[in-house]
């Protein structure tokens, strides 16, 4: 069994990258189609995957926003904010205030501050990168604007 990716489109303004694991081609394209759950979809295109970035051609799908990189296998499985981003930092936040100490740690699709549940205090983030390692997919995620 390979893996393939197949784009549908809907129109010339529309497509969707559908991964699917299959025996050929036409396995492929058959499972992508049940895989879709939108009407009005029809077959594009189906390569082989060779490199994820490339979808195994010359130029990238279009993506327009970072929450169309769940689609792709790197991104499938994490978590994401409540418009789709994925959520590739995990921020740490401490706070003393004086006090008792407060800690917790946050999943976010973006490096922020945040206040304390407690004391109020505002609070900088040390985040570290949780989303794929891969230096490409990495470059696709900083050139994309987040889903709004």
């Amino acid at each position: 069994m390979k893996i393939y990716e197949v784009i549908l489109t809907r129109d010339v303004t529309e497509s969707v990258m559908v991964t699917v694991t299959a025996e050929n081609e036409n396995h492929a394209q058959q499972l992508a189609l049940e895989d879709v759950p939108l009407t009005g979809w029809e077959m594009d295109d189906c390569n082989d995957l060779q490199d994820p970035y490339t979808n195994g051609a010359d130029e990238v799908p279009p993506y327009t926003t970072r929450a169309d990189l769940m689609t792709r296998p790197a991104w499938q499985g994490m978590n994401t904010d409540l418009v789709g981003n994925p959520a590739v930092w995990l921020s740490s936040y401490t706070c003393d205030h004086g006090h008792s100490l407060v800690s917790w740690q946050d999943e976010w699709s973006c490096q922020c501050d945040d206040e304390c549940p407690r004391w109020g205090a505002s609070l900088e983030a040390e985040s570290e990168w949780v989303g794929p390692p891969d230096p490409k997919e990495i470059s696709l995620w900083e050139s994309l604007p987040e889903a709004m």
